[in-house]
C-alpha cells in the first residue's frame, strides 16, 4: 500500500487493492496535532482524568473509561483531528463515561497544529473563562498555533462531579463492609463534622477495630 501526500490544501491519497484488482485513490483529510499542555503548580503527581472529544463526540478511546494524565508540573495531553474539527476536553471527575457534562478548552483546527497552554491559578477568579486565546506569533509564519488558557478555582468546580448519598454503593467494591459503606455515604449525606469514626464490630475469630479520619478544613 502506497501513501501519497497532495499537493493541494489539507488532502492526502491512498492507493487500495478493489474487487477487480486494480487500485482506486481515497482521499484522505491531512489530520493535525492538537496539544494541551498543563502547567499544575499547586500540587504534584496529580493523576487527572480525561476524555477526548471531537466535533461533539467522545473519542472511542474513552467511550468506557477516562485516560489518566499526571500532573507532575506540566503534563500533556494529545490528539489528531482534521481542519475544521472542534476538540475540546473533559477533565477530572467530568470525565466519568456516566458525567461528561462540561466540556473545556474547545479549539477549532485550522490548517496549523495547535499547542494550549492552560496555567493553573489558584483562587476563584468568577470572571475567568475556560475559554483558549489565540496568542500572537511575531517572526512571520509558523506551523503552529498557540493558544492560552487558565485553570482556576471555579473551572475546577464546574468539572468535579458533585457525587450524592445515593452513588455509592455503585462506586464501592463488591464485598465492601455495611459499617464502610455506611461510612462513606455519611460524607455525601452532606458530612457536617470534622471526624468520622468507624465502627467495624467482632465477628468469628475477627476482633472489634475502629478508625477514626480526620477531615482537614471542615
Amino acid at each position: 500500500m502506497a501513501t501519497h501526500t497532495s499537493t493541494h490544501a489539507a488532502v492526502s491519497s491512498q492507493t487500495l487493492p478493489n474487487n477487480l484488482g486494480k487500485v482506486t485513490n481515497v482521499p484522505v483529510p491531512l489530520l493535525y496535532t492538537v496539544t494541551y499542555k498543563f502547567s499544575i503548580t499547586t500540587s504534584r503527581d496529580v493523576a487527572m482524568p480525561y476524555a477526548v472529544e471531537i466535533n461533539g463526540v467522545v473519542h472511542s478511546s474513552y467511550k468506557s473509561k477516562p485516560g489518566r494524565v499526571v500532573c507532575n508540573g506540566v503534563a500533556e495531553i494529545k490528539a489528531k483531528a482534521p481542519a475544521g474539527a472542534k476538540v475540546a476536553l473533559y477533565l477530572n471527575s467530568d470525565a466519568h463515561p456516566d458525567y461528561r457534562k462540561t466540556p473545556v478548552y474547545a479549539v477549532t483546527v485550522g490548517s496549523k497544529n495547535i499547542e494550549v497552554r492552560v496555567q493553573e491559578k489558584t483562587g476563584p477568579y468568577p470572571d475567568d473563562t475556560d475559554t483558549p486565546v489565540l496568542q500572537s506569533l511575531l517572526g512571520g509564519p509558523s506551523t503552529l498555533d498557540v493558544y492560552k488558557a487558565v485553570l482556576t478555582g471555579n473551572i475546577w468546580m464546574r468539572i468535579s462531579h458533585a457525587y450524592m448519598a445515593s452513588e455509592v454503593a455503585a462506586l464501592l467494591p463488591a464485598g465492601t463492609r455495611p459499617e464502610v459503606a455506611a461510612a462513606v455515604r455519611s460524607i455525601y449525606t452532606p458530612l457536617t463534622n470534622s471526624a468520622l469514626q468507624i465502627h467495624v464490630p467482632a465477628s468469628g475469630t475477627n476482633v472489634a477495630a475502629s478508625l477514626r479520619v480526620q477531615f482537614m478544613g471542615l
